[in-house]
Order: C-alpha cells, then sequence, then structure tokens
C-alpha cells in the first residue's frame, strides 16, 4: 500500500491548532463530536485500503466491550451529556482503527511534518498571550489547560520522532515542555517533565537504557522541584488555593478536587456494579457544587456513570494497549517504528497520568490526538531483520528531494585483461 496520510490524523493536525473550541464543553464540542464520530462511524463501515503484509494490530476486546457496555447503560439512563461523552468513548478506539488502516511505513513521518508546524504554531501563540498577560493565560483564544492538555499528548509524537529526525539540542521538545509549564496546570507539567526523559528511554538499537533514563528523570524532577520552590506563579499554584492536602506540615491547594471525590466516591454505592449511566456523574457534580462540571478524576467518573464493570473494562483496556506498544517498541528495527511506538506509549501513560486529577475521557482534541498516535503504533507492519537493516540505511527525511547516488566506478571483474570491456 502506498504512504497514506490518515484522515483522522488531519483533524489530530487541526484539533492541536483549534483547540479551544473543543476541549470546552458546549456548543462547539457538542456539535463537532458528533459530526466527527458520525464520520468515523460511517467510514468505520467501508473496508480500509489493501495492504501486503500483516494487518494491523487490532484493538484490545476490553475496549470494544466498555463502548458497548456504555452504550446499554445510555439506553437504559439517556442523556444529552451521556450521548456526547459516549461519542467520545466510541471515537477512541474507532480512530485507532481507522488511523491503522491508512499506516504504512512512510506515514508517521508524513504526519509529524505538519504535526510539528501546528504544536510550534499553538505554542507560539500562547507562549505570546502570556507574555503580555503572565501566565496561566485563560482567555477566549486559548485556555489555560486547554493548551497544557492537548500539548501534551502532541509532544509524544515530538519526542518519538528525534529517534529518526533529531532537532539541534531536541528544542522542540523543550519548547513544549516550556509551554506546558506556562500554562500553570500543575498535572499536565508534571507529567511533560515526566514524559521528556523518553529522549533517554531508547539508544540506537532501541533498548531501554536505566542509566541514561535515570539521569534525565533526576533533571527533570530537580527542574519540577526548583519550579515549585522558587518560581513565584508555579509556586502560587500549589500553595495558594483551598489547601486541604498536607504533606510533611506543608498546605497544598488542591482546587476542590478533594472534596469533589469525597462527595464521587460515597454516592458511588448507589449502583456500585453498574453505574448511574454515561454522563450522570456530570449531573451530580453540577447538581451540588454549581460552578463545577466534572469530578475532576476519570477513573472515579468512570466507576460512577458505569460501575466497576465499566471501570474494569476500560482501565483493563489501556493497560492492554499501553502494554502491546511497549512490546512494538521494544522489538522495533527501524527508527521510525521504534519513534512512532513511543509516541504512543508516552501517549498513553499521558492519558492514564492525566486521568488521575482532569477530565480527559470526553475532550475530543485529546482523544483524536491520543487515539490517532496509538493507530500509528498499530498500523505499522512489522518487518524482517534484513529488511530492518536495508531501511537504517535509508532516511525518511525528505527523501524525494535528494540527489540521487553518484554512479559506481567500473570495476574489471576478475580474469578479464585490462582494456576490454563486458558487454
Amino acid at each position: 500500500m502506498k504512504d497514506r496520510f490518515p484522515f483522522f490524523a488531519g483533524l489530530a493536525v487541526g484539533a492541536i491548532i483549534v483547540q479551544e473550541s473543543l476541549t470546552r464543553q458546549g456548543s462547539a464540542n457538542a456539535v463537532a463530536t458528533v459530526l466527527i464520530a458520525a464520520l468515523a462511524a460511517l467510514l468505520l463501515v467501508f473496508p480500509g485500503p489493501k495492504r501486503e503484509g500483516p494487518a494491523p494490530v487490532r484493538v484490545p476486546l476490553p475496549v470494544i466491550l466498555f463502548v458497548a457496555y456504555s452504550a446499554v447503560r445510555l439506553a437504559n439512563v439517556p442523556s444529552v451529556q451521556g450521548v456526547q461523552n459516549w461519542l467520545v468513548w466510541f471515537l477512541f478506539p474507532t480512530v485507532i482503527v481507522l488511523v491503522a488502516r491508512r499506516t504504512t511505513e512512510g506515514t508517521p513521518v508524513r504526519v509529524y511534518r505538519p504535526w510539528l508546524v501546528a504544536v510550534l504554531v499553538a505554542g507560539s501563540i500562547y507562549g505570546a498571550l502570556t507574555l503580555v498577560y503572565g501566565p496561566g493565560y485563560d482567555g477566549r483564544i486559548y485556555s489555560d489547560r486547554g493548551v497544557g492538555w492537548v500539548l501534551l499528548p502532541a509532544m509524544a509524537l515530538v519526542i518519538g520522532a528525534q529517534l529518526w529526525r533529531p532537532a539541534p539540542l531536541y528544542w522542540p521538545v523543550w519548547f513544549t515542555v516550556l509551554i506546558i509549564g506556562d500554562t500553570l496546570t500543575r498535572t499536565a507539567g508534571a507529567v511533560a517533565l515526566l514524559c521528556a526523559t523518553g529522549l533517554a528511554a531508547l539508544n540506537k538499537k532501541g533498548r531501554f537504557t536505566a542509566v541514561r533514563y535515570g539521569a534525565l528523570l533526576a533533571v527533570m524532577g530537580y527542574v519540577g522541584f526548583y519550579a515549585v520552590t522558587q518560581v513565584a506563579a508555579v509556586r502560587d499554584r500549589f500553595t495558594q488555593g483551598d489547601n486541604a492536602l498536607q504533606v510533611g506540615g506543608q498546605d497544598f491547594n488542591t482546587s476542590g478536587r478533594l472534596k469533589l471525590w469525597s462527595a464521587t466516591w460515597h454516592a458511588i454505592p448507589e449502583h456500585p456494579w453498574v453505574g448511574h449511566g454515561p454522563g450522570q456523574a456530570q449531573y451530580f457534580i453540577h447538581d451540588r457544587f454549581i460552578t463545577i462540571d466534572h469530578p475532576h478524576n476519570e477513573y472515579l467518573r468512570m466507576l460512577y456513570d458505569t460501575g466497576w464493570i465499566g471501570l474494569v473494562l476500560w482501565t483493563l483496556g489501556l493497560l492492554l494497549l499501553l502494554r502491546g506498544c511497549w512490546r512494538r517498541m521494544r522489538h522495533a528495527q527501524t527508527a521510525v517504528r521504534r519513534g512512532t511506538h513511543l509516541a504512543a506509549v508516552l501517549a498513553l501513560l499521558d492519558f492514564m497520568l492525566g486521568s488521575i486529577t482532569d477530565n480527559l475521557s470526553v475532550g475530543i482534541a485529546f482523544i483524536l490526538i491520543c487515539a490517532t498516535l496509538v493507530g500509528l503504533s498499530h498500523g505499522l507492519p512489522e518487518t524482517s531483520a534484513d529488511e530492518a537493516d536495508d531501511a537504517d540505511e535509508a532516511t525518511y527525511d525528505d527523501a524525494d528531494s535528494w540527489p540521487a547516488p553518484p554512479p559506481r566506478p567500473y570495476e574489471r571483474p576478475y580474469g578479464v585483461p585490462a582494456g576490454d570491456r563486458v558487454a
């Protein structure tokens, strides 16, 4: 199959730019969710393009079962918010499948070029706004949480691409980390520092390097500690607020999360196994806290909405996706494959860690970006070691623009007298 640019990868690139209208709940998000989900469902019915070699890796069964189970619960307890939430849940495995169908060896490189431009454009716009209005800008153009949680999974591909197209001093990675930190979104900033250590996770042969990884992890940990203790804007985000959490005699701001979590947790026993129905957690939180619409913990949301059955299926599905991407990364034979699988691993880590404190499974922008990276990992064909050696001799950057190699000098075959030519 010839190299393709998956349609939903293009939507993910657009989501990086147009993130604000998609990350906040509202009419724009609802309309975009319905239209994109309807298009995905339509494309899913038609077979993918013909390809040689093995088929894309399948999505783990627990993810499919979760989507089906939550659809049954939505039919039992229908709600407008539940429909929107379920459509986003449906999009996650669907986009993985659609992107995987159209992914070939050269697809990650084709996707990365506009992807990097989108990350730099969005980051530059928000960086300029913070220079004018200060860190943590939350305005009409971009919001602090929107930028933080959209650039975080987008940064995963920027990190992975350094394995096949390293930038000087990896500056796009550090630029994105700086912009995410500038949003003052605490969890996103911490996870961004953790993901940046992926630069040292693999060596040129794709092997995990514990020493280099540990060294960079220590550096990133010190950077985070310095920011929290010495940078006033960051320190205030941790120490000013409800101060509901105490660690070592120091009060920390949880922005009311402990109250949200406590209220949600104590309401779960009403329907512990099957849940209250998709979308019901948002109604529950809004009725009690008025100005807040989410429990700010996706695992509690899943538990409240779909019960222990839904939570187990969802969590197990994410773990199986992470395990599969990790194994393919460890066994990949080329830099492009290793970088692509690494990007998927980091995106899934962003998803799972960020779900502890924020609302990620109902934002279409985050889902499109994360599912695209996982789909690229699922769609890359596996090749033999001999094919990998041939691929490593080539570079996937602007291959068509390279000048042709110089002709090899004439070599006189053994046993042919000098001056004679061989037809």
